[in-house]
């Protein structure tokens, strides 16, 4: 067996709330590159943007998880959905997104395995999707967007253990 291969089984994190039931996790990363061509049919490839993603799929998201996550669409016990209905019980009440006015966390999602963890810097979630599997469990999938500051990694892996806090 190869001793640099990055096994699981893994954990999920996003900053300090730990993810449970997370049935699938897949990557989109882009590298775009500008192909501008000189007048004498030279072309030249340029590095432009960067960007990485994480899309997990949570096997029977409850309330709770996503209430952490999405905190501006928490309702606790006795106060009102969107809808003016009083809950009993905690609720989640995802109300449209904007540009403006909606509070969304942003923070390191880690994927740690046996022996490396896999850091997406800076992300901020969003629901992408809701699907019911088999008409027996719903499943709810959260991507996470890497949004790293100047001279930020877009992503990072390193070993378990291996690094130290930041010192300023």
């Amino acid at each position: 067996m190869n001793d640099n291969l990055l096994t699981g089984p893994f954990t999920v994190k996003f900053g300090t709330i730990q993810l449970e039931d997370v049935s699938e996790i897949s990557w989109d990363y882009s590298s775009n590159s500008s192909n501008p061509t000189t007048i004498d049919g030279r072309t030249f490839d340029i590095p432009t943007t960067t960007s990485a993603a994480i899309n997990i799929t949570l096997l029977g998201a409850d309330i709770d998880v996503l209430c952490e996550i999405f905190p501006q669409f928490a309702v606790e016990a006795g106060g009102t959905m969107s809808t003016g209905e009083v809950t009993s019980e905690k609720a989640f009440d995802c109300k449209a997104m904007s540009a403006c006015g909606t509070i969304a966390l942003n923070d390191d999602l880690e994927v740690i395995g046996c022996d490396a963890t896999t850091r997406l810097v800076n992300a901020r979630a969003r629901i992408s999707a809701i699907n019911y599997q088999d008409n027996v469990i719903q499943t709810v999938q959260v991507r996470f967007t890497g949004q790293p500051a100047v001279n930020q990694a877009v992503f990072q892996i390193y070993k378990n253990g291996s690094l130290s806090d930041a010192s300023s």
